[in-house]
């Protein structure tokens, strides 16, 4: 038995081939564009809308008791998942904030295109929305939504009681990064009174972080520094209260109302000695 011979097509054969295969290559292209085109289904954003009818105690965080805000934190959380929540991270300096916003950015997560550490910046200076008054800072995270930025750190300032914004209904879901605090002190001990001079700045680079800090050669000794800083060591609680580096006086009133802000209104807190454990964020 030979092998079997095939017959070539005939001309009608070979145009209904070619149709075939035009008519394929259309409905794919087709396909293609209608996905990559078209708006998504208005059941998407009412499904994500329908989570979250939570209750409200006007705008303010301070208002909320804990079961209120319990829910808001809740529907902030989702309506991120969605696409349309803005995720607040209080960057606490030397408290492994930079790692965070490195990792958010790694992972993009929608920061302001142009940002200073995750802050985002205008005309070259970081925007100080943690003193707007309530309204208008609600305003400038809903502007920042409509530029599909959706992580904003804020590394200089926090706001009070007085224009703190609950996570809903202005879409806010709050993170922080908490280290230990001697850990903390001595990091920003060295990274304040680190040397300067371009042979060291040139060796960091090369060699990256490295196990021994060096200090410049006018560095008061950390027994000073400390005494000189007092201040800063309560500097969670200034900074969840937006009291400032220097401003009040820090004793168990504002220690309790500072973890009252974190327990009512911080959807996540971290800790920078855990970082290594956490997963991507988008």
């Amino acid at each position: 038995m030979g092998a079997e011979r095939r017959r070539p097509p005939v001309a009608d054969q070979k145009r209904h081939y070619v149709w075939c295969g035009v008519a394929a290559i259309l409905l794919v292209g087709a396909s293609w564009w209608q996905g990559s085109h078209a708006p998504l289904p208005k059941a998407i954003n009412a499904a994500c809308d329908a989570r979250c009818a939570a209750p409200t105690n006007g705008t303010l965080a301070a208002t909320l008791t804990d079961a209120v805000a319990a829910v808001q934190r809740t529907c902030a959380e989702k309506l991120y998942r969605c696409g349309d929540a803005t995720l607040v991270f209080v960057h606490v300096h030397k408290g492994g904030g930079t790692t965070l916003v490195d990792m958010a950015q790694g992972n993009h997560a929608d920061l302001a295109h142009v940002n200073r550490n995750g802050d985002p910046v205008v005309d070259g200076r970081r925007v100080p929305w943690w003193t707007m008054p309530a309204a208008e800072q609600a305003r400038w995270f809903a502007s920042l939504r409509a530029q599909a930025v959706r992580f904003v750190a804020t590394e200089k300032g926090f706001p009070g009681s007085a224009n703190l914004l609950a996570p809903f209904p202005n879409k806010l879901v709050y993170a922080i990064v908490v280290r230990e605090p001697t850990r903390r002190f001595v990091s920003y001990y060295f990274w304040k009174w680190r040397r300067k001079d371009l042979m060291s700045i040139a060796t960091k680079r090369m060699m990256g972080n490295s196990d021994v800090a060096e200090v410049s050669a006018d560095a008061p000794s950390f027994k000073q520094f400390v005494e000189r800083e007092a201040p800063l060591d309560a500097y969670y609680v200034r900074r969840l209260l937006g009291m400032g580096e220097r401003a009040g006086t820090v004793d168990d009133k504002a220690l309790e109302r500072a973890k009252a802000v974190l327990s009512r209104t911080f959807s996540l807190i971290l800790l920078a000695e855990r970082l290594g454990d956490f997963g991507p964020l988008g």
